[in-house]
């Protein structure tokens, strides 16, 4: 069976320097595969990116296949998400939610919602280019892409290996091109899984490893399982399977009417369904939003635009691709165009998908993402659409495709070009409605209204086609910014006097999921200034007074920039307002305060890795999980229920999190002081989001490029956690009486790597039958009866007794627990299970039984244990757990190594 690689994640069998050097092989075969993309009308007219891009403003070119070519090469991802933000709306539970709407004098509502955790998506980049200073992608197109790959579902599907039949014992590829080790642990690929650094490593160059890194985390759908998290596998698959029906628990938000009238166009292949998979959860919870998917998608290739040599240089271009493309096809396989044949611009948008999920994910359960199912918990798909129409949505997504045409444009032109079709597709429906805003999500992420989102994605159209038109819009729309005065603008242009006492406009806030008019004022300032533009010194002087609003503003006594002072993710903004200052900084280097602004941003990243005293401990305290390098202490609670794991289902129990969420910036200090507290029920100090992190590494690519863009990450990185006991056996006695003995015996799924539900597994029982046999009784008349069982699924059922092949003074019982699901210890998960067995035989005179020198009876007690002794298998009849008697080819649990 012949597969064509999406990505090369070869695992380490048994040492990852073994298969470094093995990697480059493989990657020699990745060039052979052919990009399968059938019924496609992709137009480039083969040069670079297939636009006439001019140095200046004005030149009106745009490429036939923008506004004429089909690029229908819509990829396959798959999905699901959760809140969290600056207004984070908890509706308590597990996975909770808190508001925190933050306003700022500018009637600037900056609300934010926390949400939650797995993703298919073709659009893993493995091609080793760099970018250079224009933004652009430079490297060879050296891995093809599929986007009709057939994904393995580990660990229930076979797993092929040429002739169908399952291989276990080295590794596989699976039908996604990924390479499989052992189903029973799980090694993953370094990060970024080609070395190319040149050099020592470096502070920033591992920061910036690690921040890029969290977004696997957060990957929703298929094809997750041993890429780059260990613990991670496929989750909210039935994201591909949203029902065409608004009445239904997993419906839609479109009315029954527009369903029907566009049903053509919304369920082309008649299913009753649209395939809504893949994306990134928003935060700890499950939750995807377009709202702060689309800001993490433009501000990551944002920052891959404006400091490339910290992608290029680190060997880091690819993976920063793998995670914009990942979530670039969520928003491609949510956006239904009526008619594609049409040049790009003519595309009727039908619907576009802004939210997996509802405010019932909070309170659904707290439990790895792997294990929710749409019947315990049921996912509705909210819509924009023309009788429910969302420009900051819309406008958001499309400046997002538009960023990522531009930083993938020459690693993978058809993809580009398809991610730049559906950008002009998303903005023109987002110019139809300017005032409306997405509704009906359940107060989750709203916006004060969408004018920044039009200009933002106008000033990135422009950008990627260098039409005038869009340019003009971009600047028309700032116009509508609540305060401020196009005849004050006009008044300024004839006067020509631009200062800070008589700018147009004082931004306020920064630049995040609600408000990116920070970074649009400097994205405008850059291209009016590059061009000659008589506004370019106003919007200069704006952009200025935003960075110098952070440099000169309030800070705290150790030095933490407070511009945007607030109880819920200051480091977020903070962030947010070094990316800002840096690109300012760049683009304006004559700027008297232009060093100064460098040396305050990196400033401000070292507090945030560690250099500080936060809570008076002079070690100082890194924001980011799992960064040492300025100081031993870092986040150990942060609110993330996919890594804290708990097998309880609570937040607080255990209070140890069960996997380190490696580079994951938390909120940070709290509102205008040095401190910080460590609970991961504290959603305002503790919650991680797709969007925090997104900010985090712009601040930290940036501060790489200033510092000389020198260092390489750490090629080890993640480090591999140890095994774990994941299905086991716990028992204990409940009575020992002279005809029977009773005991309970407790199946355990703790499974982790990643946690799934097994459906396969059964526990033994071992008897030594000496006594009746000495007594002439045949053992074959032993019985075993399942007293009490816990199920609430399928009955556990009891088998035997069956004599051991190798010694006959030792038979056993089985307990089947087929087509059973559960896990933990949570009884939303139906877990543990638990069953009390009495064994023994009927009168028999004297009553001969002896339960307590059974094999599986040593060691109990009265109180729940552990029980190696009590075995545990799983398909197939492989040993997971325990110690086998003398019984039949003696077995113990093998690890592939």
């Amino acid at each position: 069976m012949n597969y064509c690689f999406k990505k090369i994640t070869l695992q380490t069998v048994p040492y990852r320097t073994i298969i470094k050097s093995l990697v480059m092989l493989f990657m020699l075969m990745m060039i052979s595969c052919s990009e399968s993309n059938p019924g496609q009308a992709v137009t480039d007219d083969g040069a670079d990116d297939g636009n006439t891009v001019d140095s200046d403003k004005g030149s009106g070119d745009s490429d036939s296949a923008v506004n004429g070519g089909d690029s229908d090469a819509d990829s396959d991802a798959d999905g699901d998400g959760d809140t969290a933000g600056t207004g984070d709306s908890d509706t308590d539970g597990d996975s909770d939610t808190d508001s925190d709407s933050d306003v700022d004098s500018d009637t600037d509502a900056d609300s934010d919602a926390d949400s939650d955790t797995d993703g298919d998506a073709d659009s893993d980049s493995d091609s080793d280019s760099d970018s250079d200073s224009d933004g652009d992608s430079d490297g060879d197109p050296d891995v093809d892409y599929t986007d009709d790959l057939e994904y393995v579902d580990w660990p229930f599907g076979d797993y092929a290996d040429g002739d169908g039949t399952p291989n276990t014992s080295d590794g596989f590829f699976g039908p996604d091109g990924v390479w499989y080790q052992s189903p029973e642990f799980c090694e993953p690929p370094p990060f970024p899984n080609r070395e190319t650094c040149d050099g020592e490593q470096g502070l920033w160059g591992r920061a910036l490893q690690m921040a890029l890194w969290f977004f696997n985390i957060n990957k929703s759908g298929k094809g997750v399982y041993c890429t780059d998290v260990q613990w991670r596998g496929s989750a909210h698959t039935s994201d591909a399977h949203f029902k065409l029906d608004p009445d239904d628990p997993n419906g839609v938000s479109m009315s029954a009417a527009y369903i029907d009238k566009y049903r053509d166009v919304l369920d082309p292949d008649g299913n009753g369904e649209v395939d809504l998979s893949g994306g990134y959860y928003d935060a700890g919870d499950y939750i995807k939003f377009a709202m702060t998917t689309g800001y993490m998608i433009s501000t990551i290739a944002w920052s891959m635009y404006e400091f490339p040599e910290a992608f290029s240089t680190t060997g880091l271009t690819g993976e920063a691709m793998d995670q914009i493309t990942w979530a670039a096809d969520w928003f491609m396989r949510g956006t239904f165009v009526e008619d594609k044949s049409l040049p790009a611009e003519e595309w009727n948008l039908i619907a576009f998908a802004h939210q997996n999920g509802s405010p019932a994910d909070h309170t659904c359960g707290w439990m790895p993402p792997e294990l929710r199912t749409p019947d315990k918990c049921p996912r509705q798909a909210f819509f924009t659409t023309h009788e429910a129409p969302g420009a900051d949505v819309t406008a958001s997504a499309a400046a997002s495709l538009a960023l990522t045409y531009l930083v993938t444009k020459q690693a993978r032109p058809e993809y580009a070009i398809n991610a730049l079709n559906h950008a002009i597709a998303l903005y023109n429906f987002a110019k139809q409605y300017p005032d409306a805003i997405a509704q009906g999500d359940g107060g989750l992420y709203n916006s004060e209204y969408a004018w920044d989102d039009l200009g933002w994605a106008a000033a990135w159209l422009y950008e990627a086609t260098k039409n005038e038109k869009y340019f003009d819009e971009a600047v028309e729309w700032t116009y509508n910014f609540p305060g401020f005065n196009k005849i004050c603008v006009d008044e300024l242009i004839k006067w020509e006097t631009y200062t800070e006492d008589n700018a147009c406009w004082l931004e306020s806030w920064t630049h995040v999921w609600n408000s990116v008019r920070s970074g649009l004022f400097v994205r405008l300032a850059a291209s009016m200034t590059d061009a000659g533009n008589e506004y370019g010194p106003l919007f200069q002087m704006i952009a200025r007074m935003d960075t110098m609003g952070w440099v000169d503003g309030p800070h705290t006594e150790q030095g933490y920039a407070k511009k945007v002072d607030v109880s819920w993710g200051s480091a977020r903004y903070n962030a947010a307002g070094q990316l800002v200052a840096m690109v300012y900084a760049k683009h304006f280097p004559e700027d008297r305060d232009s060093e100064r602004i460098k040396e305050w941003a990196q400033q401000q990243s070292m507090y945030l890795l560690g250099d500080n005293e936060v809570n008076g401990d002079p070690d100082g305290k890194c924001f980011m999980m799992g960064f040492t390098d300025i100081s031993p202490n870092y986040p150990l609670q942060p609110h993330h229920a996919a890594g804290h794991a708990s097998i309880y289902g609570e937040p607080g129990i255990p209070e140890e999190n069960r996997h380190i969420l490696w580079g994951a910036l938390v909120n940070g200090p709290s509102k205008g002081t040095d401190v910080h507290e460590d609970v991961r029920e504290d959603f305002g100090a503790n919650e991680v989001t797709i969007d925090y992190n997104a900010a985090w590494v712009g601040a930290l690519a940036g501060n790489y490029v200033n510092a000389g863009a020198k260092g390489c990450p750490d090629p080890d990185f993640p480090p591999v956690e140890e095994r774990i006991d994941e299905f086991y056996t716990m028992g204990k006695i409940n009575s020992v009486g002279t005809c029977r003995t009773q005991v309970e015996i407790t199946m355990m799924n703790e499974s982790i790597h990643p946690p799934r539900f097994n459906e396969f597994l059964e526990s033994r029982y071992y008897i030594d039958v000496t006594d009746l046999t000495d007594a002439g009784i045949d053992p074959a008349t032993m019985t075993a009866t399942i007293a009490y069982d816990n199920s609430q699924q399928a009955d556990t059922t009891i088998e035997g007794p069956f004599p051991c092949e190798k010694n006959g003074d030792m038979w056993y019982f089985k307990l089947n627990y087929d087509g059973q699901q559960f896990w933990g210890r949570q009884s939303r998960l139906d877990g543990p299970r638990v069953t009390l067995v009495d064994f023994g035989v009927g009168n028999n005179g004297d009553c001969i039984w002896d339960g307590t020198n059974d094999y599986s009876f040593e060691g109990l007690t009265e109180e729940e244990q552990k029980t190696p002794r009590i075995t545990a298998y799983g398909k197939d009849d492989k040993l997971l757990w325990g110690e086998e008697p003398e019984c039949h080819e003696v077995r113990s649990v093998i690890w592939v190594e």
